[in-house]
Parts: structure tokens; sequence; C-alpha cells
């Protein structure tokens, strides 16, 4: 082979390879990733600032690795990093406040599909006072388990002192659910979902206001909303109804509780009457009640007889406590009464209720009753 020769096959040869490498690149089936993350925000005792917990994570991912229709994809993670950050209100400055150790992931080689291609991470702030407290977590699937790997720690903003466990410990994530800190007056703090598990925005949220505001975004963000962070966007993700709603269960039941105590109740009856008064209040599920009225029992149809050795067996114990708070709603037992071999009782009001009536008559040693189920709605 001639050198004109040669150097076309091996211009052909870099070409094709060039062309192949770029369609790959192209069609996704091969590349270096990098993406950032923002979880978790919750607002500063004085809600002049923001905590997050940001991830940062740089992978090469090899092969389509769509969920259902190919393989999984292999990814090598390069560079995996969560830190404590604060990103000021009025212009979104961030300041790092705490560098994790790095990620049980970083060096990693791993067997993913997109959609959660970096592993799954978890990460929670919570806010007590003026400290934080954080949990980060991530998983990555291995057969035939998958392995969860947790960090804890707590960040002291008076002192600017940030202390977290000795390492990364095997468990599964404690702290979850929404903050009441994701809310400061009007505001509310919401992290905007992103791609592969990794929230790509900050958004603040003012009552009133038709539109949010975007604190910090990245490219992800960008790319998959391009009209923006607008309300259509970030109003559905809003939790401000069910975060004031489980405050204001908190606050109410703990309100009932101390008053409960102070009327000179024990701690546990403090609690039970707390538990009535929530149900009646709606903040709590109703439960089944039943009352007690004396009644003319002659005409009543039909007519159920109890014996005290059967209040003594402990049977009925519901009716024999309406019976003695007449016109108090007591808690109906759960299901159907216990039956006894010695007695038929029980079986007969239990068939009479399993027909759906709820108002029966019982006749006992003090006197004839008309009992009235009430069952929620």
């Amino acid at each position: 082979m001639n050198r004109h020769m040669w150097r076309w096959v091996v211009g052909t040869a870099a070409a094709v390879l060039l062309l192949a490498a770029l369609l790959v690149r192209a069609l996704g089936l091969a590349g270096v990733h990098r993406r950032t993350g923002y979880f978790s925000p919750v607002f500063a005792a004085d809600g002049r600032s923001i905590y997050a917990i940001r991830r940062v994570v740089t992978a090469t991912v090899i092969g389509p690795g769509q969920s259902f229709f190919t393989p999984p994809a292999r990814v090598w993670i390069h560079r995996d990093r969560f830190s404590l950050v604060a990103l000021r209100l009025p212009d979104g400055q961030v300041s790092v406040l705490d560098e994790l150790p790095h990620s049980p992931l970083e060096g990693a080689s791993l067997t993913e599909y997109h959609g959660a291609i970096f592993g799954t991470p978890h990460a929670h702030l919570r806010r007590t006072g003026s400290r934080i407290e954080y949990e980060v977590a991530v998983t990555r699937s291995e057969i035939p388990f998958s392995r969860t790997l947790v960090l804890e720690g707590g960040y002291e903003p008076d002192a600017g002192r940030a202390a977290h466990a000795s390492g990364w410990t095997e468990r599964h994530p404690a702290m979850t659910g929404d903050e009441p800190a994701q809310l400061h007056g009007d505001l509310e703090v919401i992290a905007v979902p992103g791609d592969e598990l990794m929230p790509c925005a900050i958004a603040v949220l003012r009552t009133g206001e038709p539109g949010p505001r975007s604190l910090i975004q990245t490219g992800t963000c960008a790319r998959k909303f391009p009209g923006g962070l607008g309300a259509d966007v970030v109003t559905p993700l809003s939790r401000r109804g069910d975060i004031e709603r489980a405050e204001l269960v908190r606050r109410t039941y703990a309100d009932l509780v101390e008053r409960g105590r102070q009327s000179g109740l024990s701690e546990g009856q403090a609690m039970l009457a707390a538990n009535k008064e929530m149900s009646r209040l709606g903040l709590y599920p109703r439960t089944t009640t039943l009352a007690a009225a004396a009644a003319d029992c002659a005409s009543a149809s039909p007519l159920f007889r109890i014996a005290r050795e059967e209040f003594a067996a402990g049977l009925f114990q519901d009716i024999a406590q309406a019976i003695a708070s007449p016109g108090e709603q007591v808690d109906k037992s759960i299901g159907a009464y216990v039956t006894h071999r010695d007695y038929a009782t029980s079986q007969e009001i239990n068939a009479f209720l399993e027909r759906g009536n709820t108002v029966f008559h019982v006749r006992t040693g003090d006197g004839c009753w008309r009992l009235t189920i009430d069952r929620p709605r």
C-alpha cells in the first residue's frame, strides 16, 4: 500500500470514528455529565436567608439506560459532594457553611437507569430555633439488595460552627416530610424538581403575589422550563396548606394536653381527653361514639337484656361507660362485641348492628336505656 493510500485509509478511519463518537454523543449514549441540585430548603430564623443542601456530581455515563426499553447504563461517579449552603434572600448569593465528607458513591461504578442515573440521593434539613440539623443519604442499586448510607450533622448559626457524624453509616433515613421552616410569614421556599432526582432551582413564593421568584437555578431548569419558573410551575408545588394544618394540629393538641394537666388530670388522662377534643374539633378523624339515655322500655323492640354478670365478665364496657354518664358521647368498642360461652347477648346485639341499625334498647339492673351509635361520615 503506497503512502497516499495509507493516508486515505487512516483519514477515512478517523472520520468514521469521529462521526461514530458524535452520533453516540448526540443520541445520549455516552458522555460526561455534571449536575448540581439544591435539596430541602428552609428559612433561617430571621427569614433573611435560606439554608439548603447542595449536591454537585460529575460522572461518565455510557449506554442508553432507558427503563423498560433498554439495558441499564454504566455510570462512573468521578466526584460526588454534598454541602450545607446558605442563600441570601435579597440577591441569592451562596455561602458554603459546611463541606460534607465525600459521598460513598464517589469513585464507584454503578449500573443505573435514567431518572436516578447518579444513584438515589436524599437530603433533609430541619430547623429547631436557630439550629440546623441535616441528614444526607445516597442509595445505590445492587443485586439482590440496594444499599443506603446516611450522614447526619448540625450547624449552629450563632457560633458559625458545623458538626457531623464521624462517617457514613448504613441505615435508612429518619428525617422526612414537610418542615414548618419552609414558611416564614407570607413567604414559602420551594425546591423545584429537575432531572435525575436533582432539584434544579430554589424558588420563593409570596402569598397574594401572582408569580414566584427564582432565587437560584441551574441549566437543567432552563432546559426543562423554557418558559421560566412561573406560577404554573411553582404554585402547584406549594405545601403551605398542609404545613399550616399540621402546625395547627400540633399546637392545638399540645395546648389541650397542657390544659388537662393543669386541671389536675394525669398525663395519660390529659392525652385521652385531648384526643377526644381533637376529634370533636375535626382535627383528628372522628371515631364511632355511643350515648345512653334513660328510656321506657315497655314498648321497645328489640330489647336486649344485659345481666350484671356480663358487665362483671368484662363484656360491653362501652355500654357500661355510656350508662354511667348519660348523654355523654363515649368511644364505641371497635368491631363486634366479644362473645361469651354462657351468654347469647353479644351475638344478638352484633347481628342487630350488622344490619346497619344505630339505635337499640337494653335493660340492665339499673333500668332501661336507649343507646344511640354515631358513626363518622
